[in-house]
């Protein structure tokens, strides 16, 4: 991991940070040599490419990739919206912008690297160390709905919209917001909330480390939604596998259930509530160790263990819905679990 590469222009992210942008990414993130070389590589700004008017600069490109390329693009500092339209070209517009100190020679310093290869486009920031000086490269781009979209930032909300192609979008210190994505594989952020609205995919791979996870229209084969200081709320979902989870948050399902499909709720303090529709079966298994258990739905094959009069103690039900053919897990430790029928 090069925790190196991120430290520039002032803007004081923590090696912490890097470290765990490094961690989230991956193989789909630059190697450590890539990195040195991104630092190492020419000024990509040339003349006549882009406007200047004092604290900020612009700079467009447009890349002919045809209807199914492919986006990667990585950023430092500054927010990232990527929109699926028509056409066979992306469009690039970066706009370099000082927000403390420095002056144009200072936005020149900043790089953008880009290139073009068999419809693959690469777009990459590097800022050099820069004292006293504050500035970021905010992103809007158009792509072909159909084009593949990665997306990495470290200081930055990232935001992308109507695209159907594989979708990869990963943020340390800002918000993750997806709609209209037909092939979602991964949205995370470390210091940040992700919201997805109508999203779709085969595995969905969607997780915080303080923030929260919102989830509305979610469609999946598979999904792992996990924070660990905040709520992971999913509703009018639809998944044949789910495994939802927080360590210090709620955690609320509200959709389907798949014949056959597995799902796992868990939080250690916070709350689980699950209003299920449809007339798919299932087997449950919850317990709590100092909140209640309750479901609204009629279950048969019902084993209770009630909770002592004196001191706390782990209270469990099981029962059947139906014919029993998924299979719901629920645990929380000081929480309260509660199952209401949808309709």
């Amino acid at each position: 991991m090069n925790k190196d590469v991120f430290m520039s222009a002032t803007i004081r992210i923590s090696v912490v940070l890097v470290a765990l942008l490094s961690a989230a990414r991956g193989e789909a993130g630059p190697d450590r040599d890539a990195a040195a070389a991104a630092l190492a590589g020419p000024l990509a700004l040339q003349a006549g490419a882009g406007a200047e008017s004092g604290s900020q600069q612009t700079w467009s490109r447009t890349f002919k990739t045809g209807p199914h390329g492919a986006l990667e693009l990585w950023n430092l500092a500054g927010d990232v919206t990527v929109v699926g339209g028509g056409g066979d070209s992306i469009a690039v517009k970066a706009i370099k912008r000082l927000h403390r100190g420095g002056g144009p020679s200072d936005l020149d310093r900043i790089e953008i690297t880009a290139t073009e290869t068999a419809g693959r486009v690469s777009i990459r920031t590097v800022f050099p160390e820069m004292k006293h000086v504050s500035a970021e490269v905010e992103f809007h781009v158009q792509v072909p709905a159909e084009s593949a979209v990665t997306v990495q930032t470290v200081s930055g909300d990232v935001g992308v919209e109507k695209v159907t192609g594989a979708v990869v979008l990963e943020s340390v210190s800002g918000d993750v917001t997806v709609s209209g994505a037909r092939r979602l594989i991964r949205a995370k952020s470390v210091s940040g909330d992700v919201t997805l609205t109508d999203a779709a995919g085969e595995a969905l791979d969607v997780n915080s480390v303080s923030g929260d996870l919102l989830l509305k229209g979610l469609k999946a084969r598979g999904c792992t939604l996990q924070t660990v200081s905040g709520s992971v709320i999913a509703s009018g979902a639809a998944c044949d596998r789910a495994e939802m989870k927080s360590v210090s948050g709620d955690v609320e399902y509200s959709g389907s259930l798949a014949p056959g499909g597995r799902y796992d709720f868990k939080s250690h303090s916070g709350d689980i509530r699950l209003t299920l529709g449809g007339s798919t079966g299932f087997a449950l298994s919850a317990s709590t160790f100092s909140g209640d258990l309750s479901s609204q739905l009629p279950l048969s094959n019902v084993r209770e263990s009630e909770r002592p009069r004196h001191g706390p103690r782990t209270q469990r039900l099981q029962g059947t819905f139906g014919d029993g053919s998924a299979q719901v897990d629920v645990a929380t430790f000081s929480g309260s679990v509660v199952l209401a029928g949808g309709k």
